[in-house]
């Protein structure tokens, strides 16, 4: 399995060939991401569990998306600020732009947001953003 940040993971924790985040590159089998200009290598995503409402983008289960092509996704997007892994089995991805609204909640409905955040701790929860 993949993990969000992707890193390859066995049921017991990261894989013994090497594991790390490959969002910075220096990992072994990692190939540098070229970022667009409106984005920074520092910028980061905090995860929030919660509901969005407002305009989305939805990538269907047809792209067979991991939480790893959905953070590229956004981050490859200057307009994105959220996206969300939405399947039962995390193969589609859904990215929102500003105009959306977040509820931090933690029922049926609820979600792992993650949310970019360009200055680390200037996010607070239920916001119109």
């Amino acid at each position: 399995m993949i993990d969000f940040t992707g890193a390859i993971l066995e049921m017991t924790g990261l894989a013994p060939f090497g594991g790390g985040p490959c969002s910075n590159g220096s990992y072994p089998g990692c190939v540098k991401q070229q970022l667009p200009a409106c984005r920074k290598p520092n910028d980061q995503f905090e995860q929030r569990k919660g509901v969005m409402s407002g305009e989305k983008f939805k990538f269907d289960g047809n792209y067979n998306m991991s939480p790893f092509d959905c953070r590229a996704k956004c981050l490859n997007n200057c307009s994105c600020i959220a996206y969300a892994a939405t399947d039962y089995n995390d193969t589609s991805c859904t990215i929102w732009s500003k105009g959306v609204n977040f509820k931090e909640s933690n029922n049926s409905y609820s979600l792992n947001v993650y949310f970019l955040v360009q200055e680390k701790g200037k996010f607070t929860s239920d916001v119109s953003l």
